[in-house]
């Protein structure tokens, strides 16, 4: 339940304020991606994804975020996912479903 609310609070967030009242959102969420801390990786893989979602229908000339965050970032998601390939854990699995989903959308 909380996971949800947090979700759709970024989604909100990134709907009204990016990317001229949060500019510095990617530096952020790549911040707390790369941190190393469980919770701060999931909580900026979370937030990565619902950032994406903003931006998923967007036309060409509104999707410069998009376009930013796939060439800043979709190069740690690969990594991260082949880092994570073998391993079966609970938290593994959590991560591998958050980045796979982000890389769906």
């Amino acid at each position: 339940a909380v996971l949800a609310l947090f979700e759709e609070i970024v989604l909100v967030v990134a709907k009204f304020e990016m990317p001229d009242r949060w500019p510095n959102a990617m530096t952020e969420i790549t911040d707390l991606i790369q941190h190393g801390e469980e919770g701060k990786v999931f909580g900026g893989l979370t937030a990565l994804k619902q950032v994406v979602k903003r931006f998923e229908f967007e036309f060409k000339q509104n999707r410069v975020p998009l376009d930013e965050i796939v060439d800043t970032l979709f190069p740690t998601i690969e990594n991260m996912l082949v880092n994570l390939m073998d391993n079966m854990g609970e938290s593994a699995m959590k991560a591998k479903n958050i980045l796979m989903n982000t890389l769906y959308l």
